[in-house]
């Protein structure tokens, strides 16, 4: 819709989701089934949101202004009498929110924008933080077994954005820092009150709980420039820094520095040859009080062609040319050896991809 100068923009979605899993856990040797567990106990999550958005043209730039309204119901109609002696609160679970954001764009020079903005937004538990009996989380990197809580309170982050683009003739800069702090953080704790369920898991049992708080900051930056008309390079950076207020030490599960530099070579227009190195800085700042891990440095390198004709695109290339062993902070602990899972080694691969 258009007011004048107002550009106002309405919307909304609804989604429903039912998750009924069960997990069968039988002896190797003749089959005999030992247990089952429900793993997703005949869940339910609806979730209802509309948002109006306000854009308004302002001296070199604009402003936009954003609010939205969310509706949440969660429900588990088959939960076990272990989970239901175990945790606190009812499976049925409504929840009604809002958040709101305001953003703005200013153009100080041709060449020069700036940006900036600051929002409010919520996030509700998944049906494994409310409902997991005792199963691995997909969100932890623990290997370990996690307890659900129903009663658990949405996640309220704020968060306050800063960026600033220099495009230039055969260049391009780009800076972004942002600031978020989050109520109600869904975290986890050990709980030692909690037997394990399977005997090869460790022996202590992790709980999904609403902490004190964390706050992280974080930046990006990228900066790509066309040294000749064949040949171009780039240079990209992200830091993401976090605390986890409830316990008063790093938030757990969050990637360290990484920089990447590339070249870019196209000495025919449809044809390019690019290389890309990727460092990745050691993660020391975990979880210590969660067993989280510690992970090392790593330098990669992909080699990437392609070739574009009006139409169709073939890419081809080596993923890890040298063959390093790596592994990826946010990957999985190795739940015997207590080591993260490497990511692959060298891999060859070859793509057609038609656009119509």
């Amino acid at each position: 819709l258009h007011a004048g100068k107002w550009s106002l923009r309405a919307g909304g979605d609804y989604s429903s989701v039912e998750q009924s899993a069960v997990r069968y856990v039988y002896r190797r040797d003749n089959g005999f089934l030992l247990f089952e567990d429900r793993v997703w106990p005949d869940a339910e999550i609806d979730a209802l949101g509309i948002y109006l958005q306000a854009t308004h043209p302002v001296a070199r730039g604009l402003v936009s202004a954003t609010v939205r309204l969310d509706a949440n119901d969660a429900t588990a109609k088959n939960a076990t009498e272990f989970f239901l002696a175990n945790t606190q609160g009812s499976l049925d679970q409504s929840d009604e929110d809002v958040s709101v954001a305001i953003s703005g764009l200013w153009r100080l020079r041709d060449d020069l924008i700036v940006t900036a903005g600051a929002g409010r937004v919520v996030r509700y538990p998944t049906t494994l933080e409310r409902y997991s009996d005792r199963f691995p989380s997909t969100r932890f990197q623990i290997a370990a077994e996690f307890m659900g809580d129903p009663s658990l309170a949405p996640e309220t982050a704020l968060q306050l954005d800063v960026g600033i683009a220099r495009h230039g003739a055969r260049s391009l800069f780009e800076l972004d820092l942002y600031h978020r702090t989050i109520d109600d953080y869904i975290t986890v704790r050990l709980d030692p009150s909690l037997p394990r369920r399977l005997p090869l898991s460790p022996t202590t049992v992790y709980r999904y709980t609403n902490g004190d708080g964390a706050e992280f900051i974080g930046a990006e930056v990228n900066w790509r420039i066309s040294l000749t008309d064949t040949l171009q390079a780039s240079l990209g950076a992200s830091y993401l820094r976090g605390e986890d207020l409830t316990f008063d030490e790093p938030a757990f599960g969050v990637p360290p520095l990484q920089t990447t530099a590339g070249v870019r070579w196209a000495p025919l227009q449809p044809l390019f040859v690019e290389a890309v190195l990727t460092v990745t800085d050691s993660q020391d700042r975990v979880a210590t009080s969660r067993n989280e891990r510690a992970t090392p440095g790593s330098e990669v390198v992909d080699l990437l062609a392609g070739w574009q004709f009006t139409h169709v695109e073939l890419r081809g290339g080596i993923r890890n040319l040298f063959d390093e062993d790596y592994a990826d902070h946010l990957n999985s602990l190795d739940p015997f050896g207590g080591q993260r899972l490497s990511e692959p080694g060298r891999s060859v691969f070859v793509g057609l991809e038609f656009s119509l």
